[in-house]
């Protein structure tokens, strides 16, 4: 939660301070900011003083990235793509954590009952994922990576199936060649 009041401590010594409650607009981290001071006493409030200089709060994780998708389907593979964050927290984005998720019911899958099977570290904004099984549903999130930690995770990418086994049947056929043999039978 972004706090709606602040304190501030003021002394001329630097060992004992005032302080005051200040009510005003939340603050959020990796943006500047300049303030004003105004003092009140008894007389009411007094003159605004000049601005100060700009003060930058601390970096922050990152935004999710965009929705992946699957450009690509290999078999036991597919190819997982995103597009960058759109804030990167004000400290550069170095990897991304892309999540695999295989949803429990693989009839009808959905991504609300699913179980998170891997998490791969990645420097780009593509992966391949190798490994997978066969003909098996599987969808995914990507969250982005900077100084500050792991950002939230984005939207989920949708369901998307493997490719079936690839097997070869081998038929034989059988001939089968029959003779039908003819009785003659005769009277007398």
């Amino acid at each position: 939660d972004n706090p709606t009041a602040f304190t501030v401590h003021t002394s001329d010594t630097g060992s004992s301070s005032t302080s005051a409650v200040v009510v005003g607009p939340a603050i959020v981290g990796n943006s500047g900011y300049y303030f004003k001071v105004q003092g009140i006493n008894a007389h009411g409030p007094g003159e605004l003083s000049l601005a100060s200089g700009l003060i930058r709060t601390a970096p922050i994780v990152p935004s999710p990235p965009s929705v992946p998708v699957v450009p690509s389907v290999l078999g036991e593979s597919l190819e997982v793509a995103w597009n960058v964050t759109a804030n990167d927290g004000g400290s550069s984005v170095f990897s991304y954590a892309l999540a695999v998720w295989k949803p429990r019911d693989q009839v009808s899958p959905q991504a609300n009952v699913a179980d998170k099977i891997l998490t791969l570290i990645v420097n780009d904004t593509n992966a391949r994922v190798d490994g997978l099984n066969w003909s098996t549903w599987y969808f995914f999130r990507v969250a982005a990576i900077n100084g500050v930690g792991t950002g939230s995770f984005s939207v989920a990418s949708s369901i998307v199936r493997t490719l079936p086994s690839t097997t070869t049947t081998t038929t034989s056929a059988t001939s089968t060649t029959w003779t039908a043999t003819s009785t003659t039978s005769s009277s007398s």
